[in-house]
């Protein structure tokens, strides 16, 4: 996980990092979710989980989770970026991570 105060570079850090990770074939999956809110988060991964499996889930929720679970369960090399998240503990974000964090 990166923090820090807002404005010294953690954004152009992990566009950098993610975008190397790519270009080298380092990652199979790379996702970049915008955390405006809790439900914009839980919202970006079941749509993520809805394209990835090519089922959607009655309640984001359950897609959320679903993602995680598929995340854990395959052997892809993913990278998710969760971008602009002011209080991890604000947004529930830690049920919603995947497993490893940096």
């Amino acid at each position: 996980m990166l923090t820090g105060l807002g404005g010294v570079g953690k954004t152009q850090l992990a566009a950098e990092f993610s975008g190397r990770a790519r270009a080298s074939g380092e990652v199979d999956l790379l996702v970049w979710v915008a955390a405006s809110s809790r439900e914009a988060i839980v919202s970006a991964h079941a749509r993520l989980a809805a394209d990835v499996t090519g089922m959607e889930d009655p309640a984001p929720e359950q897609g959320a989770a679903r993602l995680l679970q598929w995340l854990a369960a395959n052997n892809r090399r993913w990278l998710v970026v969760i971008e602009d998240v002011q209080r991890p503990s604000d947004c529930g974000l830690r049920r919603l991570r995947p497993g490893r964090c940096w």
